[in-house]
Order: structure tokens, then C-alpha cells, then sequence
């Protein structure tokens, strides 16, 4: 079937022949708009505009179902930006651009690899299907029973705090004791 082609017999009773020029016809493809005849042939008025602006791919319009498709070349393309192939998410370096896995997204790098969970205060963390894992907690004890010991997330400094007591010389001393050797000052926490 030809849209702009018709049986006419008082025109030419052996071919078929050309609809008028500006007849409206179907070229049975649904990234084109307004078609219309124009010497035998069905031209369409618009195409469909399938540019994402991403210099990364290739697009085209399915002409069987009107649908935009954008194929990255060789990069990834996340959150509508040309991504290199190898490139780390800025989010972790658990994950990267591997084409050849996920074209519109960042891929798993290898499990064990090193990264930081951004606390200081774990130590061997490592990546764990693309994300960092915590590793082992840094112990921080100074063996004192009057202290809570803890580790500072963002520099991972110990930090022992005296409860209810005071620390002379690594020793715990009770709250109003004095000084053995001045009776002018004693422990107040």
C-alpha cells in the first residue's frame, strides 16, 4: 500500500496514479506529524525531535511506536550527564562507569576493594556490592573504670571522659578528695 498512489481509472486505467498534492495521508510512522501528499509521495510536516543535547549519544525515534530512544557511545550517562567510562561516583568509590554492565547508571566495582565510610573511626573498610562497608571498630581503652572511652567519628581521636571523677596521673580520683600533698585543692569535676 502506497498512501499517495490511488486507482484512477478516469486518470489512468493501467498505473496507479499520484492523490492531489496536499491530500493528508499516513506514512505509517509515528515520529512524523501532519503528512500530507506531495508528487506521489506521503511528506511528513514535523518529526518528531529526539535530542537529548548529550554529545555521549546516538538518538533516534522508533518509528513503530513514536518512542525517543538515546543509546550512549562508550560512557554512561547519569542524571543526564556524559560519563566517562571508568569515572567513580562522586557518592563512593564502590561504584563506576563500566558501559559494558549498566549504560545509564554507576556499576559495582569488584567486592573487597578499599574505601572509606567517611567515620575515622573504623579501620579496613572495604566496598561490598557497591557500597562501603565499615570495617572493624578502633578500639579505644584506657583501662580506667571512672572514664567512658569513645572514638570521635570525623577524626577518629580516643577521647576518655572522666564520670562524675577526676584523672590525676592516669588514676581516677573521687569528687572532693584533696590533693595529698595540698589540702588547698581537691577534685571537682
Amino acid at each position: 500500500f502506497v498512501p499517495c498512489l490511488a486507482c484512477r481509472p478516469v486518470v489512468d486505467a493501467y498505473a496507479f496514479t499520484p492523490l492531489d498534492d496536499g491530500v493528508t495521508c499516513d506514512d505509517s510512522n509515528l515520529c512524523t506529524e501532519g503528512e500530507t501528499c506531495g508528487e506521489g509521495e506521503c511528506v511528513p510536516q514535523t518529526i518528531r525531535d529526539c535530542d537529548d543535547a548529550l554529545d555521549c549519544t546516538t538518538d533516534s525515534c522508533d518509528p513503530t511506536t513514536g518512542i525517543c530512544r538515546f543509546v550512549p557511545i562508550n560512557s554512561c550517562v547519569v542524571n543526564n550527564q556524559c560519563i566517562p567510562p571508568g569515572s567513580p561516583d562522586p557518592q563512593t568509590s564502590c561504584r563506576m562507569c563500566v558501559p559494558e554492565l549498566d549504560d545509564h547508571a554507576y556499576s559495582p566495582v569488584e567486592d573487597g576493594q578499599e574505601c572509606t565510610d567517611g567515620n575515622a573511626c573504623t579501620q579496613g573498610d572495604n566496598c561490598q556490592v557497591g557500597n562501603c562497608a565499615p570495617g572493624a571498630a578502633k578500639q579505644c581503652a584506657d583501662s580506667l573504670e571512672c572514664t567512658t572511652d569513645e572514638c570521635h567519628p570525623a577524626t577518629g581521636t580516643c577521647l576518655y571522659t572522666p564520670v562524675d571523677t577526676c584523672v590525676v596521673n592516669d588514676a581516677c580520683v573521687a569528687t572532693d578528695t584533696f590533693e595529698p600533698n595540698n589540702p588547698c585543692r581537691k577534685c571537682q569535676p
